[in-house]
């Protein structure tokens, strides 16, 4: 991606028990992901997510390892995703990531690119102190800003906001708003 980072990025669940810093922009373009597994696991009709390599991303208070000696905190959980055909977790390792204290779904691990997807809801916000026009919006928002719709023809709603409509991944077919 052509997008640098001017200071590092945070993200953090609720109780902050999961929290990590980030020290380079998304590895591939931010998304909403409209599958029915993103459905399911966020409990919404789409997920957002920022995919982050495993090498950009450091954990506050990582004390054991998981994903072959990755660094990570004692309320790292990690969730293997379900097959319904096959009623067992998916053969490619992909799961998501909960904090142990709050039971929030952070991230998604994602084997394929050895990376974690980040929910872009979690990143760090601005404060009351950054002011009234910034209060509640996403610090680094230029970087992690979803730039198009994936698993589209799985949506639960239409979006009409200009962002690209991909029936499945990037690079196959593209629909129409």
């Amino acid at each position: 991606m052509s997008k640098t980072l001017s200071e590092p990025l945070r993200a953090y669940c609720l109780c902050k028990g999961l929290s990590l810093t980030l020290t380079a922009p998304p590895i591939h373009p931010s998304f909403m992901c409209h599958c029915t597994l993103c459905q399911r696991r966020v409990g919404a009709a789409f997920s957002s997510l920022s995919l982050f390599a495993l090498k950009d991303i450091k954990w506050e208070n990582a004390t054991q390892t998981a994903h072959d000696n990755f660094p990570v905190p004692e309320t790292y959980k990690f969730i293997p995703e379900y097959d319904l055909s096959t009623d067992g977790p998916v053969s490619s390792g992909l799961g998501q990531i909960e904090c142990t204290r709050c039971g929030m779904g952070f991230a998604a691990w994602v084997p394929k690119y050895n990376a974690i997807g980040v929910l872009t809801s979690s990143f760090e916000r601005f404060d009351k102190s950054d002011g009234e026009e910034k209060e509640g919006k996403i610090k680094g928002w230029d970087v992690v800003k979803p730039t198009a719709h994936i698993y589209y023809k799985f949506r639960m709603m239409d979006m009409k906001d200009g962002l690209k409509k991909y029936e499945e991944q990037p690079g196959g077919a593209e629909m129409q708003e």
